[in-house]
């Protein structure tokens, strides 16, 4: 295992309340007996760090990285390791919101992004974690890739892990971008006939390549002779809420709805819809680690990529890529290669 330092000093990138990204140095004390200490390679972009970049934490929480350290009582990975940080980051591992998977829940002592240890995040050089929710990535997926799919990956697979997505359903994605790009090729990868909802028709060819069976635009939507209900699972992934009324009638009987962006906006479906026709709407947060693991092989197995742009670690790399994030350029996913 090697010597463990009594101190650890990294740069790191956090946010501030301008909403200027900042470099900055910091230094820990060495890592406890049940701490890991990665060394990051690449890290996600999401509109997550968007809500976060006013705050002073430090940001990013799609990270991929290398075991340099492990504590004396970590018994489930060893230096060398190539592992995925996502959202979760751990919890008290004996209540039971733990103990049945759902660390997020954690009542006693919780650890996502955002909310506790503000030193600690993936847009950095290093970081020290936990070992509870650090996922082995599958020697296939290159590191740049492993990033998002710790993040959009794991969002998209829930719809399709946790509820009674079949082979046999039609499955409607409602945008094709950072999240939806993913839900299509999960999607259809699980043999699912996939419908594709976007509101412009220059991502018509794109989304057939990544495994759309149909693709309509907001136009076609609205034109007399529309298909109704055919769709079964119906997956939002665009950052604003649609107008419900208009998908309200493509969804079949005992369908199920799907938001799976953070929005402030209130999902205003018409109860005669839901009650009479038995439809369900799913809020869905964060994965189990076993289903992070499912989700990581499935990806593996079937070659699935998110589509990225790469960007350096540092304070203009990072501006530039939340720029395209902001004005909607970015195809699909930003990653930021650590620099050393």
């Amino acid at each position: 295992m090697g010597s463990i330092p009594t101190q650890i000093t990294y740069t790191a990138f956090k946010g501030s309340k301008s909403g200027a990204i900042v470099e900055t140095e910091i230094t820990r004390d060495a890592i406890g007996p049940n701490e890991v200490l990665l060394e990051n390679q690449y890290s996600g972009l999401c509109g997550t760090d968007e809500h976060f970049a006013h705050n002073d934490i430090v940001l990013g929480h799609e990270g991929v990285g290398i075991v340099k350290e492990i504590g004396r009582d970590v018994k489930s990975l060893k230096v060398g390791d190539r592992v995925g940080v996502g959202f979760v980051r751990g919890g008290c591992g004996y209540c039971t919101s733990c103990l049945t998977g759902y660390n997020w829940f954690c009542t006693e002592s919780p650890n996502n992004y955002g909310s506790h240890d503000h030193n600690t995040a993936t847009w950095s050089t290093h970081c020290v974690l936990p070992p509870t929710r650090l996922a082995k990535i599958p020697s296939s997926i290159p590191s740049e890739f492993a990033g998002p799919l710790m993040c959009a990956g794991q969002t998209v697979w829930l719809p399709l892990a946790r509820t009674d997505v079949r082979p046999w359903h039609t499955v409607g994605v409602v945008g094709v971008g950072g999240l939806g790009h993913l839900a299509i090729q999960f999607a259809s990868k699980m043999g699912c006939n996939v419908v594709v909802f976007s509101g412009t028709a220059s991502k018509r060819e794109e989304a057939f390549k990544l495994g759309a069976s149909e693709f309509y635009t907001a136009e076609d939507l609205g034109k007399e002779g529309m298909k109704r209900h055919f769709v079964d699972n119906l997956l939002v992934t665009t950052s604003q809420l649609p107008d419900w009324s208009v998908y309200e009638p493509l969804l079949s009987n005992q369908s199920h709805i799907f938001p799976l962006t953070i929005s402030a906006s209130d999902i205003s479906i018409s109860a005669m819809t839901l009650v009479g026709r038995e439809i369900t709407t799913h809020g869905l947060c964060a994965s189990t680690m076993t289903q992070v693991n499912q989700m990581l092989e499935f990806a593996a197995r079937h070659k699935i990529r998110p589509m990225i742009e790469e960007f350096e670690m540092s304070e203009s790399g990072i501006r530039d890529a939340m720029g395209r994030l902001e004005g909607g350029k970015l195809r699909y996913r930003a990653v930021l290669r650590v620099v050393r």
